[in-house]
């Protein structure tokens, strides 16, 4: 229930914030700087939590050759498809001419 209020609140402020545009330009010029900075504590406090978990820290080889797998089988299924799809286009160009 907290969490809806919040996004509830969150979603008035915003609406709030957009209808006044000499307040939300004000605010457009420094939103970047501000997204910047929640980034950073984002990732920040992600990293404080998962270093601070011993479980995790042990089990970091194990999870780092999951993770470069994934990536492999994600880049490679993608050039796939590329490949392939370039070559049925070119081989359906062909017959057009």
């Amino acid at each position: 229930m907290q969490l809806i209020l919040v996004l509830c609140m969150a979603t008035g402020l915003g609406w709030f914030i957009g209808s006044r545009p000499v307040l939300g330009a004000r605010l457009a010029r420094s939103g970047h700087t501000v997204m910047l900075v929640a980034i950073a504590l984002l990732l920040f406090a992600m990293g404080y939590s998962l270093g601070s978990r011993p479980d995790i820290i042990a089990q970091a080889g194990r999870l780092g050759i999951e993770a470069v797998s994934l990536a492999l089988a994600g880049a490679s299924g993608a050039v796939v498809s590329v490949w392939l799809s370039r070559r049925w286009r070119n081989a359906r160009n062909t017959r057009q001419e």
